[in-house]
């Protein structure tokens, strides 16, 4: 006995728009619902889940310092040293050189252990050898020998220059000016001789006690420079009420003598300058981001919190527009969504967990090598970092649908199998060109996306042959209709 088909075969389907506008809405709030509980969540853990989202970044950041400071080592000693190392590498301390004035240091040990160094000669503020040219050494000696000047300020300072000098000291002086007389130049023996003459003469507080240097120690004359910017009080003035204020400071009276001396003879004698000398500190070494506003890391802790609202509440929103699309759907088609939704959800979450476990680290390491190249030191706002955190695995979560894509559109006529299949150059390009729009500006993320996309293009190709098409079941029912 055969079988009378209904006569509408999709009568238990049929919904009018009323009810499928309540249907949509419904869906929407209990959607919303959702993510208001899991935004309420993402409060909760929003610095746990930005802390996380650093550690690539933290990691990146700490190799580029570990490899610098590797490289720094090499480049001067030609190796590294193991504990050096293991300092850098292991304790996250990051060395540092900075230049410091030796005679600040000598000060400040004396300061704690007086005496501990009158055994050795760290005396500082006197002048260096390179103070004075081998063509000037011959008219120094001369000059302090037989004091002379282009004035009469200038002939008083250099008589109580040479009123201050040992007889040991004139001595010196006269075998420099014998050599010269006999036509030798200058050696650097005696250029050192001068020096030492020069430096036992500045260990004297009677050279800034002379009425001779008052002109020097008086307030300028006003300039034409001068009158442009601020007037500034004398240094010199400054300096010497300091000593006179202590007595016991041979540092700052063996400076301001070394000035005096200097001021007395620029065209000899160079100005002096520190003597600054390199030293190497270690500091631990912070790796972290930075925030330039007050408001960013409120904002990025908001931002956090809805992120991690929306990945919670996403199963629950799926769910509710999936209901709502099956209210359209035929019986037999529902049931293949059962089958389409896990794998889109596992491709989603395979192309996250690529981008952030894999991706990330190639990616940082490529941009931070222009960064060692050019000498900048990588420091990077929190709020730039979380939405590049969050836009390349959200890039990658979305291209990695394309198996789907691929199936669908061949299911439902718009291409065929055999198309896909001709035209597979043509698609590896537009996979390229899809990379670079998804990715930010390197080279890196962009071969990352396009490898696999390749990949799973060549896997749609094989799911849109091998998956078998759905079967109508209602076939039979409308042929026996047609029949009748």
């Amino acid at each position: 006995m055969t079988r009378r088909p209904a006569d509408d075969l999709f009568e238990e389907t049929r919904m009018s728009f009323g009810e499928h506008l309540e249907e949509l809405r419904g869906a929407l709030v209990r959607s919303l619902i959702g993510i208001a509980i899991g935004t309420l969540i993402g409060f909760i853990v929003a610095e746990r889940v930005v802390n996380f989202l650093q550690t690539p970044l933290q990691a990146a950041i700490k190799r580029y310092h570990d490899e610098a400071a590797l490289n720094d080592y090499t480049d001067r000693l030609g190796f590294f040293p193991p504990e050096i190392e293991t300092q850098i590498t292991e304790h996250g301390r990051a060395p540092e050189t900075v230049l410091v004035d030796p005679g600040q240091i000598v000060e400040a040990i004396r300061s704690i252990s007086p005496g501990s160094l009158e055994e050795i000669d760290l005396t500082p503020y006197r002048f260096p050898t390179s103070a004075i040219d081998l063509s000037n050494v011959a008219r120094v000696a001369h000059a302090m020998l037989e004091p002379t000047g282009t004035d009469d300020e200038q002939s008083a300072r250099m008589q109580a220059m040479h009123d201050l000098l040992a007889p040991a000291d004139l001595d010196s002086l006269r075998q420099i000016t014998d050599q010269v007389a006999g036509r030798n130049p200058a050696s650097d023996a005696d250029r050192q001789a001068l020096v030492s003459v020069l430096n036992r003469l500045i260990e004297n507080p009677a050279l800034h006690q002379s009425g001779a240097f008052k002109s020097l120690l008086e307030q300028p004359a006003w300039s034409y420079e001068q009158l442009l910017s601020p007037a500034r009080d004398n240094p010199l003035k400054l300096m010497k009420e300091q000593v006179d204020q202590q007595p016991g400071n041979y540092e700052l009276s063996r400076r301001l003598n070394r000035l005096l001396v200097s001021s007395t003879m620029p065209d000899w004698i160079a100005a002096p300058t520190i003597d600054l000398v390199p030293l190497q500190i270690w500091r631990d070494f912070t790796m972290g981001t930075q925030a330039l506003s007050p408001h960013e890391v409120f904002m990025v802790w908001i931002k956090a919190a809805i992120v991690v609202g929306l990945v919670i509440s996403a199963p629950w929103c799926f769910y509710q527009i999936w209901l709502f699309v099956a209210a359209g759907l035929y019986p037999h088609e529902r049931k293949y969504i059962y089958y389409y939704l896990p794998i889109s959800i596992l491709l989603f979450g395979f192309g996250v967990c690529l981008a952030f476990f894999f991706v990330f680290e190639p990616v940082l390491q490529f941009l931070f090598s222009f960064n060692a190249r050019m000498g900048i030191a990588p420091q990077l706002r929190i709020g730039e970092w979380l939405s590049f955190v969050l836009f390349l695995p959200l890039g990658f979560g979305i291209a990695f649908q394309l198996p789907l894509v691929m199936l669908f559109t061949q299911r439902i006529g718009l291409v065929s199998t055999e198309l896909f299949t001709a035209n597979w150059r043509i698609a590896v390009m537009i996979i390229a060109l899809l990379s670079m729009l998804l990715t930010p500006a390197d080279p890196i993320s962009m071969i990352m996306l396009a490898g696999p996309l390749t990949l799973l293009y060549f896997f749609g190709i094989g799911l849109c042959h091998w998956m078998p098409r759905p079967q109508n079941p209602y076939a039979d029912e409308t042929e026996a209709r047609t029949d009748s």
